[in-house]
């Protein structure tokens, strides 16, 4: 067991998808798993040199509780990439959504109580004597009780994860299952009347700094970090809008300012924000450019199923259009 749970942390990735860190681990392996092979390794010698031949009653049941627990931290690490996490081996065996952050705590809990039973045996090996050991049958009953019950508590605190990821609320403090029981023509004008307001919002900001010639790109996208780590599909609004002289002889502060003064506030990370949740972002180029990037709440739906439905199926981008323009008041439809 001691050799066994470093070769299944460091190549776990081989049974999941794997990530970056999966891939750092492998490379790093030759040096990890001797590392914590020898540190699992460690009690035993320690008995050994003390003249124990078996391992007393009560490290018994911590070498249990020790190896589940190193056994399921691996378990809950999601892939890393470059944009989506990927399904953890946890996430893949249940087969249902299950957060990454209820998965973090298991792997937090996991690690510290994996930590705590190695230094516990570790101290236990140091103290007891090779003797012969009263209350042999009960240390026998706890250590069953151990390798039976840590894997039950771990199969229920999964279960309780997937309940809890699946009442997850979006924006409007609706869960997934409500969000997408309406039909999809519901859900359809509700993404359009969500568009609307977020737009409204931001064409307010606009007409304080130019009455026309705005271009915008963007619109619904399905990669809203705040969901993405629970598996489960929602759509938010990312749209840039760029004038090509607002920003010319304009200070930043200035049009935070003015921004200030329609009810946004600006956050530590110098985003806007507006009642709804709506972030802004400004950004002056030395050219005179101006870019606004607004990235609203998120809901739950499907990005590409509700924006289908509203088109009625039929594919309004044209690569070879020239970029359309707007006065303050108007922007693309949906």
């Amino acid at each position: 067991m001691n050799w066994l749970l470093p070769v299944f942390f460091c190549f776990r990735g081989l049974l999941s998808n794997g990530g970056w860190e999966s891939l750092a681990l492998m490379m790093f392996s030759p040096i990890i798993i001797p590392v914590f092979g020898l540190l699992g390794s460690l009690p035993r010698f320690i008995l050994r040199k003390r003249g124990h031949t078996t391992a007393p009653g009560p490290i018994v049941w911590l070498l249990f509780l020790y190896g589940w627990s190193w056994f399921v931290a691996p378990m809950t690490i999601p892939g890393t990439t470059d944009s989506s996490p990927l399904p953890s081996l946890l996430h893949s065996f249940v087969g249902q959504p299950l957060s990454d952050k209820y998965q973090g705590v298991i792997f937090v809990g996991s690690l510290v109580v994996g930590t705590l039973a190695w230094l516990a045996v570790l101290i236990l090996s140091a103290l007891l004597d090779p003797q012969p050991q009263s209350g042999a049958h009960r240390w026998t009953t706890v250590s069953w009780i151990a390798a039976l019950v840590v894997p039950v508590l771990f199969v229920v605190a999964t279960m309780v994860g997937v309940q809890v990821t699946a009442v997850s609320p979006d924006s409007d403090f609706e869960t997934n299952a409500a969000a997408t029981e309406r039909p999809l023509k519901e859900q359809g004008a509700l993404m359009l009347e969500r568009y609307e307001r977020v737009q409204e919002s931001v064409s307010e900001v606009r007409a304080q700094m130019a009455d026309d010639d705005w271009t915008m790109t963007g619109g619904p996208s399905g990669l809203s970090s705040d969901c993405r780590s629970l598996y489960m599909e929602c759509y938010f609004f990312d749209v840039d809008f760029m004038h090509p002289t607002a920003g010319a002889g304009v200070d930043r502060r200035e049009l935070v300012a003015q921004v200030e003064e329609l009810g946004w506030f600006e956050n530590e990370q110098g985003l806007l924000i507006d009642e709804d949740g709506t972030e802004l972002s400004l950004t002056v180029y030395d050219d005179g450019r101006l870019l606004l990037r607004v990235e609203s709440d998120w809901w739950w739906g499907s990005s590409f199923t509700l924006q289908e439905e509203l088109s009625g199926g039929v594919e309004r981008y044209d690569p070879d259009a020239e970029p359309e323009t707007f006065t303050d008041d108007e922007w693309p439809s949906l």
